[in-house]
């Protein structure tokens, strides 16, 4: 076992003399598995359809902000992520060809009320007009959109005025609409209220089936040679033995694409609530610091991703994010949650087939990577939050650290409540090996922080090029680094670029509430 060890606590103050524990790191040089290859692309955006014009602006006024932490991902995983514009505002935006504004939004009570700080999330009602569709051509070239349709109103007139506003985003966005979709959640009790009594999958299916043939009759010019729509967008985990009726399972069994039109099939998923309905209010801990957690999220995923993939039909996780209602303060905001962002992302992917996930954002939501613009309302902290750097370092790790667009495979080496690692693989040659250390410390603790040392296998010869995701403390809002930069308010990464080298032999520590990406040579 080789005496040197690759340490750097920058950033993080004082480390302890002596590693708290030693573990051995298991790490194949080749890897030869079924998972699903991913791309930059498969970690994507959910933007609430009230603030869309928020983040992304229009054509005379693009936001700068967003444009520039878009092209910071595209720079370094080689692809542009897909944009969702959806969520529970969907189901309540109107069309109006003489309004001259974007959006107007009206918060006569919210449509999603929560615990402290989401009461006045999203307006009650939306009303658009034609500057709204510039919102969609302000993002970096090549970004497709998936457009979430109001399926709410199925009178004659709500299903026409549904039926025009796709034709509009067909005709305006072109290729860059990537898929439709109808509504959204619309299992979450629309019986009694929105649909009838017996409302379920059955009548779904067949509503469903009748405003397809309406799009082709209707919106699409010619025969489209491809899917055009994005099922589902079921409210939490999708396991068949889970979600009974409401899965994609069943759907896809009534035959919902009977027809070819079905591209993928959404299902919406969190780690914790903040809505009004909880009985167990959600900690940094207990919900996010804890790979646990995670692995229980995402059991129905592991579940239903393959048996929807047998379909011909991808399985997406179309809006996930921490923690429901538009995330809590003090958890969805702080460090902890980019540490979270990374097992999260790198579990899934290494042990399910989901094709793409889709981090839901809003102007206040706790939640968001980033705010569109500098406020404090609902807790808003720094403009740029934690779990961007995490979408940073995650954008790296999926193109090899230079962008190059490539499709990787990820496999876990470890797994522990706090302690995670994953190998990442190009063409099946390791690649890359990301450690997350998800212990907690906070920036007020007293004493050295405490670290764990790793010893990678002697068959790892040559060398690693190493940066490091860190913080003052998992509790804090502001101060996290990638490889020692920051982004400024304007989206630009500045500050000195840290990246250490490991060579074999060596050990590698990592510190509580941190993580470190080595890139194989």
């Amino acid at each position: 076992m080789a005496l040197a060890s690759l340490v750097s606590f920058a950033h993080t103050g004082v480390q302890a003399a002596e590693p708290n524990r030693f573990v051995s790191l298991n790490v194949p040089l080749r890897l030869f598995s079924q998972i699903r290859p991913i791309d930059g692309s498969w970690q994507s955006f959910s933007i609430e359809f009230s603030y869309m014009a928020d983040y992304l602006g229009n054509m005379s006024h693009p936001n700068i902000l967003s444009h520039n932490l878009l092209t910071n991902l595209l720079d370094r995983s080689g692809k542009n992520v897909i944009i969702r514009a959806g969520g529970s505002t969907a189901n309540i935006a109107l069309f109006n060809e003489s309004q001259p504004y974007a959006i107007e939004n009206f918060f006569n009570g919210s449509t999603n009320v929560g615990l402290t700080g989401a009461n006045t999330d999203q307006p009650s009602k939306s009303i658009l007009g034609p500057a709204w569709f510039e919102a969609f051509q302000t993002a970096p070239n090549g970004t497709q959109y998936i457009y979430d349709l109001n399926y709410r109103d199925n009178s004659t007139a709500g299903v026409n005025a549904t039926v025009d506003v796709a034709k509009r985003v067909y005709d305006i966005l072109g290729p860059s609409l990537y898929a439709f979709e109808l509504g959204n959640e619309m299992d979450n009790k629309w019986n009694h209220t929105y649909r009838p009594d017996n409302w379920g999958p059955e009548l779904y299916t067949q509503e469903y089936l009748e405003y397809t043939k309406l799009f082709e009759e209707h919106v699409f010019k010619d025969p489209i040679a491809a899917p055009m729509f994005q099922m589902g967008t079921l409210m939490g985990s999708g396991g068949a033995f889970i979600n009974q009726p409401w899965n994609s399972e069943v759907i896809l069994g009534l035959g919902i694409d009977r027809y070819g039109q079905i591209k993928s099939a959404s299902q919406h998923d969190y780690h914790g609530s903040n809505c009004k309905s909880t009985k167990e209010i959600a900690t940094l801990r207990q919900n996010l610091l804890n790979h646990t957690n995670v692995v229980t999220r995402a059991y129905p995923h592991m579940h239903m991703s393959p048996v929807v993939d047998r379909y011909g039909v991808e399985y997406v996780i179309g809006e996930t994010n921490s923690i429901s209602c538009q995330g809590r303060d003090l958890v969805s905001n702080v460090f902890g949650s980019a540490l979270w962002y990374l097992d999260y992302s790198l579990y899934i992917a290494s042990a399910t087939m989901v094709s793409k996930m889709y981090w839901h954002m809003g102007t206040p939501y706790r939640y968001s990577l980033w705010s569109p613009f500098l406020a404090e309302v609902n807790s808003h902290s720094a403009l740029v939050r934690p779990s961007y750097y995490g979408a940073l370092a995650i954008s790296e790790v999926l193109g090899g650290s230079e962008g190059d667009g490539r499709k990787r495979q990820v496999h876990a080496v470890l797994e522990e409540e706090t302690l995670v690692a994953y190998a990442v693989y190009d063409s099946g040659r390791l690649d890359s090996l990301v450690v997350v250390n998800m212990e907690p410390w906070n920036a007020t603790q007293t004493g050295p922080r405490p670290y764990t040392r790793f010893w990678l296998p002697e068959r790892l010869m040559g060398s690693a090029r190493v940066k490091r995701l860190t913080a003052p403390g998992s509790d804090v809002k502001t101060g996290a680094t990638w490889g020692g930069q920051t982004v400024d308010e304007e989206g630009n990464v500045v500050g000195r670029m840290v990246a250490e080298s490991w060579n074999a032999g060596q050990a590698m520590d990592v510190g509580y509430a941190e993580a470190a990406v080595l890139w194989f040579k």
